[in-house]
């Protein structure tokens, strides 16, 4: 799975360019994030992706040195 990041926000596209998954996570204040929204494409549930998803925000957070 192909994550696209862009600013507070990850997500994955389908080959027909629809969303599948998409997570955001505003800042809230200085130096920390508010994950406030996560979704899955109901064909992908139960697949492990929306955990695949949160380690790649945590990962995105740390980067950015961000608390979550």
């Amino acid at each position: 799975m192909e994550f696209i990041y862009e600013n507070n926000r990850i997500h994955v596209n389908d080959k027909e360019g629809r969303m599948i998954v998409e997570a955001t996570f505003p800042i809230i204040e200085k130096g920390v994030a508010n994950v406030d929204h996560t979704w899955v494409d109901p064909s992908l549930r139960g697949q492990g992706v929306a955990s695949q998803l949160m380690h790649a925000v945590v990962r995105k957070a740390r980067e950015l040195d961000l608390r979550l």
